[in-house]
């Protein structure tokens, strides 16, 4: 038979290894819990997305417009609307815009090069050197490419296939 001391000292040891349990315990429900916390959400790809959709299909960008019944083609590139200053208004950031930039290239079924315009040209140019570096946190500059098969009117009205190939460098925030 044990005396009041020892029944203390073995309950002060089993308190010990349970109070230790229970702060383990804690430590790690908080690491779960911060593995699947997300506190920034990188949205520069969807950006860069967004920007290549609007300026293939709206209206006011590099789309063919029928002149007879004023109708838009999406996704039908006008060799005619292929200039920065027409880009530059169609998708208007303001003055200083540092939000995106972007080089788009037509080309024929051949890969010859059709045109080639810049959106933000100065701003791609300053990019384009951090866009290829490895450090991929804030402050990094992403770089979307992406080649999508259309038709383009050339100058003579005629349809034809083609590759636009976009570039779009967008900072990420």
């Amino acid at each position: 038979m044990k005396g009041k001391k020892a029944i203390s000292t073995t309950d002060f040891f089993l308190w010990i290894g349970k109070l230790l349990l229970l702060v383990m315990l804690l430590i790690s429900i908080y690491f779960i819990a911060r593995i699947y916390e997300q506190k920034e959400i990188d949205t520069a790809e969807i950006e860069a997305g967004i920007f290549r959709n609007y300026i293939l299909y709206s209206p006011h960008a590099i789309s063919y417009r029928d002149v007879y019944s004023d109708r838009i083609f999406p996704g039908t590139v006008d060799v005619a609307n292929l200039n920065s200053d027409l880009l530059e208004s169609a998708a208007n950031f303001g003055k200083t815009n540092d939000m995106i930039a972007a080089i788009i290239t037509l080309s024929d079924s051949q890969k010859k090069t059709v045109k080639q315009v810049y959106y933000n040209e100065k701003r791609y140019n300053d990019w384009l050197p951090m866009a290829q570096s490895t450090f991929l946190g804030r402050g990094a500059i992403l770089k979307a490419d992406k080649e999508s098969y259309v038709l383009y009117v050339d100058s003579d009205g005629k349809t034809k296939p083609g590759i636009l190939k976009t570039e779009v460098l967008v900072p990420r925030t």
